[in-house]
């Protein structure tokens, strides 16, 4: 079986389809942590994100309420590090 790309594999961390990138930020910095931009962008018809928040490019596909889905794991817990000034997912490759 082929596991086609599309857009909901992509959040606000870029290519995150099981919400990975987002839970071990929020582990780190916090369930509201944001990067300052995407690190890949998806080209195509846009769809909200499997896991965590949405990119720019996401917003016009949200319904009215929309709010995004935890990523899978525990609940992360507050001591948090201070933000990091440039996002690079590649921090957690060793992981």
């Amino acid at each position: 079986m082929v596991d086609f790309d599309c857009c909901a594999n992509y959040n606000v961390f870029g290519h995150d389809p099981d919400g990975q990138l987002a839970y071990l930020a929020s582990i780190f910095w916090g369930p509201c942590y944001v990067p300052p931009f995407p690190s890949q962008m998806f080209v195509g018809l846009s769809e909200p994100p499997h896991y965590g928040p949405p990119v720019a490019y996401q917003h016009q596909c949200l319904p009215a309420g929309w709010v995004p889905n935890l990523p899978p794991g525990p609940t992360p817990q507050p001591p948090y590090l201070d933000p990091p000034p440039y996002f690079d997912s590649g921090l957690f490759d060793s992981l």
